[in-house]
Order: C-alpha cells, then sequence, then structure tokens
C-alpha cells in the first residue's frame, strides 16, 4: 500500500480479498471510508476499493444497519425467551419425574417384604399365569430411575458449565411415559392394595437417618451450581427470595432427626432380645408351603414353632391350607379339573390325598430357590401331599415346638360348619400335646379345653382388659397400626413396653425383610411369623443401633461439615465472580445463542483492528 492510501497493483487487492473473505469492511476515519465488497473487483480495483466522503450519507447507513440490528436483537430476545420458559418447564417435570421414580424404587424395595403375597395377589386378582411380577416391576422402576438419573445429571451438567439444557423430543415422551407410568402406580396400589403404604411409613422409623444424611449430602454438592446461578441473578428481589429458600430447605434438613424417632436409637443395655421365630405355613420361603417337609425344614432352623391356616374336610378331618380352594398349592387342575374353583371344605380327607403338594412349588419357582435344589430334594418336594392336623401336632410334639392355629370355618354345605372348632380341638386334645403349646385367637371359640391353651388377641386393648380375657399373647399384622399410630412411634413403643412389664408377649406377621425384623427386634417384640425362617435365624443383631449420644454425635458432626463445605463454596464462588458483570439479556440456558452474541461482539471489536493494520495511512 502506498502512502497516500491506494493499493499498488491488482495482485495485492487480490491477495487481501482472498484472505479476508467477509460481506464487507468498513474503515471510517476522518478523511475516507475505504469499502471491499467480498473480495469481487469489477473493471479493476478502482472500481471495488474507492473513498467515501459523503458523511451524511455514513450517518444514513449506520442508522439503517442500527434499526435492523435493533430489530434482530429483539427478535432474538423473544426466540430466547421462549425456548428458556420450554427447557425450563421440561426440565422442572424431568426432577419431578425424576423425585417421583426414585419414590417408587425406594418404596418397591421396603416392599421385598411382601414380595410373595404380591405376586400371588397379582397372579390370582387378574387370573393370570405366576410370573415374578415383584421383581419384573423392580427392574422396570429401576431401569426407569436410572435412565431419569442420567438425565438429570447431565443437565446439571451442562447448566453448570453454562452450555444450554436441550432435551431430544426423544427423551420428553419417555420423561412423560415415566410420569404417566408413576400416577399408574399410585392409582393401582391405592385401589387394589392400599395397606401396602403402612410399609412405608414403618421403613422410615428404620431408614429415617440415614436419608437425612443422604439428602445433605446431595443438597451440599448442588450447593456449587446453586450459588453461581444465584450470582447470575440481577434482581435483588429474585435473589432475595432464592436466598431465603435456599436457607430455609437447609436448615429444615440440617434438624430432621428432632423428628425422627427410632427405636434403634436407644441405649447399648437396653437392647431387647432378639424375636423368636414361627415358621409361617412352615420354612415357605425354601419348600413348598403347609406340607411335611416345608415344617420339617422349619424345625431344623430352630424356630419357636409353626403357624398354619386350620380348614375342617366334608367328613369332619381337620387338614393345613391356607387358601379357600385348591387351585394354587396342587394339582387339582389335572386330578378333579370341574372342581377347580370349589371350596376345599367340599372335598373329603381322601380325596385331597390324591392331590399332590409339592409339584406347583417346582414348577412357579415362587420363591426362586428351585435351581439350588438337589434332583433329591425335588424328589422328595415333588411327593408332598395336604397334611392333617393332627400330623402337625405329631411332628411339634416330637420336636418340641409351639403351633400357632387359625381355624377357617368351612362353607354351609359342610355338616361340621357350627362345630369346625370342636373338631380342631378335639383333635388337639387326643394328640396329647401340651395346652400351652398351642397359641389360640381367644375370640373364635371359647369351652372349657381352651383355657389352657395360650390365649392370643388380635387387636390393641389396654392391659386390664386383656388380663380380663386371660390373654396373655398378642398378636399384630406388621400394617395394623392406623396411621397416627404408625406416626407417632412413642405409642408403640409404650404399648409393647406395658405388654412386655404384664408377661403379655407380642407376635408380629408377616416379617420377612431385614429392615422390618430389626424394626421389631429394637421395638421389643418377642416373636415374628415369618416365611424366611432359614435367614432370619442366622442374623444375630439388628440392622443397625445407635446410642443416643452417639447418634446425636454422627447428627450434629455431618451438619457442620456440611456448613463448612457450603461457607467455603459460598467464598470461593465468590472470589471467582466478584467483579463479573452478567448481562440479564445474554445469560440464559442456551449458550450457543449466547456464544453467538459474544462472539459478534468479538468480530465486530476484532474487525477494526486488522483493518487497522491493513488499511491505516501513515
Amino acid at each position: 500500500m502506498s502512502r497516500d492510501g491506494t493499493y499498488g497493483g491488482n495482485a495485492e487487492l487480490a491477495a487481501i480479498s482472498e484472505l479476508y473473505n467477509v460481506a464487507s469492511i468498513q474503515k471510517v476515519t476522518e478523511r475516507k471510508v475505504l469499502v471491499l465488497y467480498n473480495g469481487e473487483l469489477d473493471n479493476g480495483h478502482y472500481d471495488a476499493l474507492f473513498p467515501i466522503n459523503d458523511h451524511k450519507h455514513e450517518r444514513n447507513v449506520e442508522g439503517n444497519e442500527t434499526s435492523q440490528d435493533s430489530e434482530k436483537d429483539k427478535r432474538m430476545r423473544i426466540q430466547t425467551l421462549k425456548k428458556m420458559i420450554k427447557d425450563l418447564i421440561i426440565l422442572v417435570i424431568l426432577l419431578i419425574t425424576f423425585i417421583y421414580m426414585t419414590f417408587y424404587l425406594y418404596f418397591w424395595l421396603v416392599l421385598d417384604n411382601y414380595s410373595d403375597d404380591f405376586n400371588w395377589y397379582f397372579t390370582v386378582k387378574f387370573k393370570l399365569k405366576y410370573l415374578p411380577w415383584y421383581t419384573m416391576i423392580l427392574c422396570r422402576i429401576g431401569i426407569g430411575s436410572g435412565y431419569l438419573a442420567i438425565l438429570v445429571g447431565l443437565s446439571i451438567y451442562r447448566i453448570s458449565m453454562g452450555h444450554e439444557v436441550h432435551i431430544h423430543p426423544f427423551h420428553v415422551v419417555m420423561i412423560i411415559i415415566n410420569f404417566l407410568s408413576c400416577i399408574g402406580y399410585t392409582i393401582a396400589l391405592n385401589t387394589f392394595w392400599p395397606s401396602v403404604w403402612a410399609m412405608l411409613k414403618l421403613s422410615f422409623q428404620i431408614v429415617g437417618p440415614f436419608i437425612h444424611v443422604g439428602l445433605i449430602v446431595i443438597f451440599t454438592i448442588l450447593t456449587w451450581i446453586l450459588i453461581r446461578q444465584w450470582y447470575i441473578l440481577d434482581r435483588f428481589r429474585l435473589k432475595l427470595l432464592t436466598l431465603v429458600a435456599y436457607m430455609a430447605i437447609l436448615v429444615g434438613l440440617y434438624v430432621i432427626p428432632l423428628f425422627i424417632e427410632s427405636p434403634c436409637v436407644r441405649p447399648a443395655d437396653s437392647l431387647p432380645s432378639k424375636p423368636r421365630l414361627f415358621a409361617h405355613r412352615g420354612a415357605s420361603g425354601i419348600a413348598p408351603e403347609n406340607t411335611l417337609v416345608a415344617f420339617q425344614l422349619a424345625a431344623n432352623q430352630s424356630v419357636y414353632g409353626f403357624e398354619s391356616d386350620v380348614r375342617i374336610s366334608l367328613d369332619g378331618i381337620p387338614f393345613i391350607l391356607h387358601d379357600k380352594t385348591l387351585r394354587r398349592t396342587t394339582n387339582i387342575e389335572e386330578v378333579y379339573p370341574d372342581r377347580v374353583d370349589d371350596d376345599a371344605s367340599t372335598f373329603t380327607f381322601d380325596e385331597l390325598r390324591k392331590l399332590n403338594a409339592g409339584s406347583w412349588f417346582l414348577e412357579e419357582d415362587p420363591m426362586d430357590v428351585v435351581g439350588s435344589l438337589t434332583d433329591k430334594t425335588k424328589e422328595i418336594y415333588n411327593n408332598q401331599t395336604i397334611m392333617s392336623l393332627e400330623e402337625l401336632i405329631d411332628l411339634a410334639n416330637l420336636t418340641g415346638k409351639n403351633i400357632f392355629i387359625d381355624v377357617q370355618i368351612p362353607v354351609k354345605e359342610n355338616p361340621y360348619y357350627h362345630t369346625a372348632y370342636k373338631k380342631a380341638v378335639d383333635v388337639i386334645l387326643n394328640t396329647g400335646i401340651l395346652p400351652k403349646q398351642i397359641w389360640w385367637f381367644s375370640k373364635v371359640y371359647h369351652s372349657a379345653y381352651t383355657t389352657n391353651f395360650t390365649q392370643t388377641g388380635t387387636s390393641y386393648l389396654p392391659v386390664e382388659d386383656l388380663v380380663k380375657l386371660h390373654i396373655s399373647n398378642f398378636n399384630a399384622r406388621y400394617d395394623s397400626l392406623s396411621e397416627d399410630e404408625i406416626l407417632l412411634f412413642t405409642f408403640i413403643f409404650i404399648v409393647f413396653r406395658q405388654y412386655r412389664e404384664s408377661n403379655i408377649t407380642t407376635n408380629v406377621y408377616l416379617v420377612n425383610s431385614y429392615w422390618l425384623f430389626s424394626l421389631y427386634w429394637c421395638l421389643g417384640v418377642q416373636s415374628v411369623t415369618t416365611d424366611e425362617c432359614h435367614v432370619l435365624n442366622k442374623i444375630e443383631k439388628p440392622l443397625w443401633h445407635l446410642t443416643p449420644g452417639t447418634y446425636l454425635m454422627t447428627w450434629v458432626s455431618v451438619d457442620i461439615i456440611s456448613a463448612i463445605i457450603i461457607i467455603t463454596i459460598l467464598i470461593v464462588q465468590w472470589v471467582r465472580l466478584l467483579g463479573t458483570r452478567f448481562n440479564p439479556e445474554t445469560i440464559s440456558l442456551h449458550s450457543q445463542q449466547t456464544m453467538t452474541i459474544l462472539t459478534d461482539q468479538y468480530h465486530s471489536t476484532s474487525r477494526p483492528m486488522k483493518e487497522n493494520l491493513l488499511f491505516t495511512a501513515d
């Protein structure tokens, strides 16, 4: 370039044009403006490169460009706002669905205590083929929770990095499907099995302290992102509102233990003895229920006694069976195909003996144990028949076990409809077993012969009333407490303690899970009825047990460590972001647009600098 601001030749101009292939480059100085149109020269460089000294024309051009830029920025801001709101709505739905699904994952794990009953309930209720429905639903919820956790994690990561949160439409559809699934679970449980919600409330008594620690850890980790986003906010009121909400949640998490009453927090020397075990229908967790082999295996597990339901056959013989019909636990479809749904009390005992009571266990594998059985064990299981009450009592006499008997009334067509209890009592007395070995429900049948049985109540009554009724044992279903009683742990503790001090033992059924067994252990229950006697028999201590001092120290330590970390994060973020000016019009979850604006600003600044190097006259 020459000193007068013109080029020395076409070669030099062509080189510059090829190097800076842009729509337009303007240089405005006091003396001239040089314009290069996309490197294209018409009839020489004097046609493509020329001076413009008309300042009025210059102002008109700049005004038009400013107006166009203003309209463009306005459209961009509106578009950005719409996308921001859309992404925010999707993100909120994602978080709600994730929390909803995580809740159901926890709930379904808690429901493991009743998994077998759920499988059979689902099968019988909807007349389906037996399948491990509980496990299938658990896997479905687990996969859904994992999938949503990945989406939430990626969203949080992108927000923390200042990137846009763009959720693909496919994922949006999957989020909605998972959300609707959770709603479906809720409706189904409330409709068909509302009692299971009691299990959820009970679980908080044992896992509450762990939930407290987990929530504090998660909230502390998220603080890094939350504080950074808080700094970006430009409105004081919004900042204040966000800060108050954050502090309220944090303080609430810190004081949660004040509202957690767990029986496992107690002095070390006050931990009650391990509850004794009643084998529910025998060792039904590893053998066909209510068969001789099931009760024999239970006796080998050092159980305190057997529990079973007793029915009366058409010819007056008490036999062992839980269901009203024989469909579930026998091969009646093969032997009596026309009587599949008939009441079991319409069969004679000889007819009942012709049924196989063990093959179903090998075919259905309800407890998922068949794969671990030997061929000899499978052969034994396959040859089981329905047993009589007399056979069960003989086994109890031989092994020194107690028997928890629940006599079921037969259908009216049965000639022993009015004398069912008496028939059972007659068999018991004729076997010569000690009366105290028989646990008998006090409300069902009273006679001089049942007085010496272990009288058992089924509802919470004051100690004075139980004593008057000569009740020495109380039998309660795990979820028989009312909602208020479950939430009020003190009530349970006081009742069980009063019973214990008055020599009234307490038995709870059905207890299969380690956590539920630990809960009632710490509560001081003397015995539980279980399918899993082979598992609970090996447990030597509760799931966890802390003294009040240790628990308080753990709680306070976790809170203090969390507070220190949060304060450190606050200081670090304040130092990092101090002096940083955030433009509310350009800060959004859409980093691509934000980067476009910043890039345009960069080019608008850097381009004149390059032009100064190229076009500056001396």
